[in-house]
């Protein structure tokens, strides 16, 4: 009998043991030790998907819209636990549509995570949680939505989310998310209007041969500021159509005198008289704007009685 008890203890296996270990621990003692692992689940960081919606105004002006949350005492942004079916970005715009009935454009690259505690069902206490935040433009927002007897919206300036936000690290991502868009879209507007600007553009040797002079001329008025170029293509300098149109409609003392009328001797009674208008002075020659000479046609100067 002493020898098979020797057998038996040698052969008995790791599995074997644990479970005559087991066995010999008290019913309650189980049921402690399942609630410990149960409660050590619980506390684990859980992972939500977040929808951080905003709109510009036309002065390019940035603002958030922020939901009040059941899970936090105050306001945040729409997020919730991950949707079965649906990727990371589709489920944060699901949230954003169940909780607030906001559609837009989502992006598909997430702009950063934030930490918060989330209430459990049940009283259960809560558990800490990582939020994984997808922008989105947003173009409409529904009149009612899923959630919407029990979550309020608000549309915020930055500096109002400021004061609501109580999750700082959730602010900071809104403020840097914020500058880089506002950045962005101030530099999508400047190169659209340096395209527009470009393609309504003139070189130096067409603007020459519009005003009727030499590229040498040109880069004279240019070096003297009296005629600046606006434009800048790569390294070349260019001038505004509409700036080389007013130029070319200015005349000469000359062409004045035939289209009034009179004699260039008259012009320049007028001219210290004060009847003429503000002349202007290219190199030694001296110019009035064509619409001020015709402005003075129409009123009748009194050219006969010279």
């Amino acid at each position: 009998m002493i020898v098979c008890r020797q057998r038996t203890r040698q052969h008995l296996t790791l599995p074997v043991l644990w479970q005559v270990m087991i066995s010999r621990i008290p019913k309650e003692t189980h049921a402690l030790f399942r609630s410990e692992v149960a409660s050590d689940r619980d506390r684990s960081v859980r992972m939500q998907y977040g929808i951080l919606a905003y709109r510009l105004d036309a002065q390019l002006a940035f603002e958030l819209l922020l939901v009040r949350s059941r899970a936090v005492k105050g306001w945040i942004i729409p997020a919730g636990w991950p949707i079965k079916g649906l990727g990371a970005a589709r489920s944060a715009a699901r949230e954003g549509y169940e909780e607030a009935g906001i559609l837009g454009t989502v992006g598909s690259k997430s702009v950063g995570v934030f930490s918060y505690r989330v209430a459990l069902e049940e009283g259960r206490g809560s558990v800490p949680c990582e939020v994984c935040v997808f922008p989105m433009l947003v173009t409409r927002q529904l009149s009612t939505w899923p959630e919407s007897h029990d979550r309020v919206s608000r549309w915020v300036s930055l500096d109002e989310a400021r004061a609501l936000l109580k999750i700082k690290e959730l602010y900071k991502l809104v403020t840097l998310f914020a500058e880089q868009t506002m950045l962005f879209e101030k530099n999508k507007m400047a190169e659209a209007d340096s395209n527009c600007n470009i393609s309504n553009s003139m070189t130096f040797k067409d603007a020459a041969r519009k005003l009727d002079v030499t590229v040498r001329t040109m880069r004279r008025w240019v070096a003297a500021g009296k005629m600046p170029p606006r434009i800048k293509d790569g390294r070349e300098k260019k001038f505004l159509i509409e700036d080389i149109e007013m130029k070319a409609a200015e005349v000469t003392i000359e062409e004045a005198a035939e289209l009034t009328g009179v004699t260039v001797r008259t012009l320049r009674r007028w001219l210290a008289a004060g009847k003429m208008p503000t002349r202007t002075t290219t190199g030694r020659r001296m110019k009035f704007r064509r619409a001020d000479i015709e402005a003075l046609i129409r009123q009748g100067e009194p050219s006969s009685r010279e």
